[in-house]
Order: C-alpha cells, then sequence, then structure tokens
C-alpha cells in the first residue's frame, strides 16, 4: 500500500469522522461526538513514531498515562509502553513480569482499580513454541504514585493465569485469538472475559452462512488479587452475536477489543477489518447489553445463541481500530472513549478521542 502523508491522512480522516459522526444518532440510544486523531512519538524529539502497533489500551490513575500494549517491538523486544496521554509520547517499557521473555505479543488490556491491569497474549500461532509463549494472562499493578515521574513507573506485583487447558477442552487450542479482554462483576464475583477474533462460530439462516463473533467467560477466584502461584481458569461461552460486513465489503468484521462499562451495564465491542493483503475495509462500535446477554442465553449452555448487538458507529476504512477503553464519565451521559489504531507499520499507530452520548 503506498504510504500517504501524515496530514493528508489526518485530514481525510477527521472528514470522514465528522461526516459519520452526524449520522451516529441511528444507533438506538447513542451518538458520538468530538473525535481526535493524534500520533505515538518519541519522548525526547517528539517525532511521530512510524512502527507502532498498539494493540490495546487503558487509562493508568488519573489518566495523565495510558497503558498500551505494543505489537511492534521497536527492536527491543515488546511489553507494556507507559504513554502520556496529553502528548502521545512514548515513555518507557515495563517488562519485568516476562519472565525474560522479549515477544510475548500482547493483544489485550483490562483495568481493575486505578492502577492493576489484565493483559492477555493471543494465544496463537501455528508454531506451537511461539503459540505457547503467546499463550500467557498476567495480572499487574503499578506504583502509580510516582505519577509525575513516568521513568519511575514499574510493576509492583502480578500474577499470571492460564486458560490453555479449558481452550483445548473447549476444541479451541489450535484455533483460538484472543484479542480482547474485560472484567466484569457479577453476584459479587468478578469475570474475566475474553473475545475472540477467531474462530467464527459459523452457521446457516436459510440460504445465508452466518458468521459469529465469540466471547467467553472465566469466573475469577476469590483471591485473584493476592500475589500467589499461577491460576488457571474454565472459560464458558458468554454470547455471541453478528457483527456482518462493512458496506461495500466483503471483509467480515472481526473482534478487536472489549471493554465492560458499569454505567451503562453492558460491553463495548470494537470490531475491525482486514484481507490477506493487510488491507483494511472499516471498523465498527458496538454495545451489547447485559439484559441482552441474559435474553439471549439458552438453558442449555452447550447451545448456540447470538445477543442483540446494537452498531454504534461504522469508521474510518482506511485503518485498522485494535483497542478501546473508557477515559471518563461525567454522569450526565456522556462518556469519554479512547481508540487506538494499529496500522500494521502501513500508516504510523494513533490514538481517537471521541465522547459516546447516551441519550434519555
Amino acid at each position: 500500500m503506498k504510504r500517504t502523508s501524515n496530514f493528508y491522512r489526518i485530514f481525510i480522516f477527521a472528514a470522514t469522522f465528522a461526516c459519520l459522526l452526524t449520522n451516529a444518532a441511528f444507533a438506538q440510544s447513542f451518538s458520538v461526538s468530538k473525535g481526535e486523531l493524534s500520533h505515538f512519538k518519541d519522548k525526547v524529539t517528539g517525532k511521530v513514531l512510524p512502527n507502532t502497533e498498539p494493540s490495546g489500551v487503558e487509562t493508568i490513575g488519573s489518566g495523565k498515562y495510558l497503558l498500551i500494549a505494543d505489537d511492534n517491538d521497536g527492536g527491543n523486544g515488546r511489553g507494556l509502553r507507559i504513554v502520556e496521554s496529553a502528548s502521545g509520547k512514548i515513555e518507557t517499557v515495563l517488562t519485568n513480569f516476562q519472565g525474560g521473555d522479549k515477544n510475548p505479543k500482547w493483544e489485550s488490556l483490562a483495568k481493575i482499580g486505578e492502577n492493576c491491569f489484565f493483559t492477555a497474549g493471543s494465544h496463537n500461532d501455528p508454531d506451537e513454541t511461539k503459540r505457547l509463549r503467546r499463550s500467557r494472562i498476567f495480572r499487574v499493578c503499578l506504583n502509580t504514585d510516582k505519577e509525575t515521574d513516568p521513568q519511575k513507573f514499574d510493576i509492583t506485583s502480578f500474577r499470571e493465569f492460564d486458560i490453555k487447558d479449558s481452550l483445548k477442552s473447549s476444541g479451541l487450542e489450535l484455533t483460538a485469538k484472543l484479542e480482547g479482554l474485560a472484567l466484569r462483576k457479577k453476584g459479587g464475583k468478578t469475570e474475566l472475559v475474553f473475545g475472540l477474533r477467531e474462530p467464527f462460530e459459523e452457521g446457516k439462516k436459510g440460504a445465508e452462512v452466518v458468521r459469529k463473533t465469540q466471547v467467553y467467560a472465566a469466573e475469577l477466584p476469590d483471591d485473584f488479587d493476592k500475589p500467589g502461584g499461577k491460576v488457571k481458569l474454565s472459560l464458558k461461552k458468554l454470547f455471541e452475536f453478528e457483527a456482518g460486513f462493512p458496506k461495500d465489503s466483503t471483509i467480515p468484521f472481526k473482534l478487536s477489543s472489549l471493554e465492560y462499562v458499569e454505567g451503562l451495564k453492558g460491553f463495548l465491542v470494537l470490531t475491525s477489518t482486514e484481507d490477506g493483503n493487510n488491507k483494511f475495509f472499516g471498523n465498527a462500535l458496538w454495545f451489547v447489553a447485559d439484559e441482552a446477554i441474559q435474553k439471549a442465553a439458552p438453558a442449555d449452555a452447550k447451545a448456540k445463541f447470538a445477543a442483540a448487538a446494537a452498531k454504534i458507529l461504522e469508521f474510518e476504512p482506511s485503518m485498522k481500530a485494535e483497542g478501546v477503553c473508557v477515559t471518563g464519565n461525567d454522569g450526565k451521559g456522556n462518556i469519554g472513549l479512547l481508540i487506538v489504531y494499529d496500522n500494521d507499520e502501513l500508516l504510523p499507530g494513533m490514538l481517537q478521542r471521541l465522547t459516546l452520548t447516551v441519550k434519555p
């Protein structure tokens, strides 16, 4: 793909996004507004970093800094990056919890509390050695009391979790590609929720082939937030839904990120597109309510079902949205969101701010 100047890309993106925002209100009780686009930058020179590939994002503490799961090793190995929220400058990378593994391929993040996060690898590669290295899940906690100096950020504690046996018993050991991660509290328990980019759950609706995006959940033990040994988790199907295709494209939407929003009592689901030649065709943001999941769930836990998903917005056909997080909630129905784009070195990785408004 021919590289276009950053300025031109930003201009085209802004114009496209503004047009989409004016038509966002059709998505049931939501509208979207105020998108801003920015790049990741070198902390010393301030220059745009061309090879960032962010695959997950969450705010740290007050939101002055972001935690980014970056798919590009930058020549020094992959880890979790600390990014200044306002400028996009990458301040440092955290790797001490990885045990010397420089290429774990972190694909997702989920925040729990002010300074603790879950991160998960893709659990996917045709090579068994690489697949095992990418089949790791950690809960990590940061010393956010050092927020005035990002160079002093560090992981003060971590614990590992494991779903490999559960994937195997579900027949997903060789096919699962994990890209979404979220946390949901339910009935006094905490669920760790996993969104699969692959495989699709394929079925028939008349003569039409239906491809359903799958989401699984695992109940965490009561002491999950305490130091300890590796914890094995058991997965169960939570919900699935039909994401379909972008307009004028035969490349299907696939899940790329999850975020549970307590104030909405449901999940924001981010989907993106990519063909075999690294070409992109659009992204979509969805909402799946707890109520819709509960209504769709059959009595037989093994039965197939589809939850009702509301498409909030379809946007940016020239980039691939890989992560979404909540940045704030004013209590008046306006929820701040941040989306990161992993453009696979075709374009620099980017950040996009927007506001999700819940209509009365």
